[in-house]
């Protein structure tokens, strides 16, 4: 318990400080300003790179972004030690606890009850629609639509002309909304920042 606190304090304080040391103002293109929040992400261990570092030039996949949430919220262990296996039958192995952890907490769906699209690229609509379910924001009830969530999630500040390219969506994209959504707040103002409750 007094480990979590300390975590928690560090993260909130991390998150403060780099707020500060990182503008997110500059293009979606801007290859500093995406290094920088991949590189305050990787500290705070929410963000692993591949062979070829954190690739932000590339275009993310399904499967790819499920990996990035669990470990954006801290349930990287959880899904491992847990081996949720999801219904689709899509998902290679090294996905699977991460996409089965994220399908049994309501956060993702598939195309259909078995197929999830693992290895299809993941748009800026599929990615703002599982941050804003992270937000407290329900689709299902009708706050956003699936197909208009990227608008919504402009409308709310998560995604800015400057931090997300949303017609050509690359890592560089997922890693600064990413980072955006822990400066957001909750839908139920419970919290003032993402960071605080994660």
């Amino acid at each position: 318990m007094k480990t979590t606190k300390i975590l928690a304090a560090m993260l909130a304080s991390w998150v403060s400080l780099s707020a500060i040391c990182i503008p997110l103002s500059a293009a979606p293109a801007d290859d500093a300003t995406a290094g920088a929040a991949a590189e305050a992400l990787s500290d705070m261990g929410l963000l692993r790179g591949t062979e070829n570092g954190f690739d932000l030039g590339s275009v993310p996949t399904r499967a790819q972004s499920a990996v990035m949430l669990v470990r954006f919220l801290g349930k990287e262990r959880e899904a491992i030690d847990r081996i949720i296996i999801p219904p689709f039958t899509d998902v290679p192995g090294w996905a699977r606890p991460y996409v089965g952890w994220l399908y049994e907490n309501g956060l993702v769906n598939g195309y259909d009850e078995t197929t999830y699209g693992a290895e299809d690229p993941c748009t800026a609509g599929m990615y703002a629609t599982i941050v804003l379910r992270l937000l407290g924001y329900d689709d299902r009830n009708g706050d956003f639509s699936y197909s208009g969530a990227a608008d919504f999630a402009g409308a709310v500040g998560l995604i800015t002309d400057t931090n997300c390219d949303t017609e050509n969506f690359l890592r560089r994209d997922m890693v600064t909304l990413t980072y955006q959504a822990l400066t957001m707040p909750t839908k139920d103002g419970k919290y003032e920042r993402f960071a605080d409750k994660l």
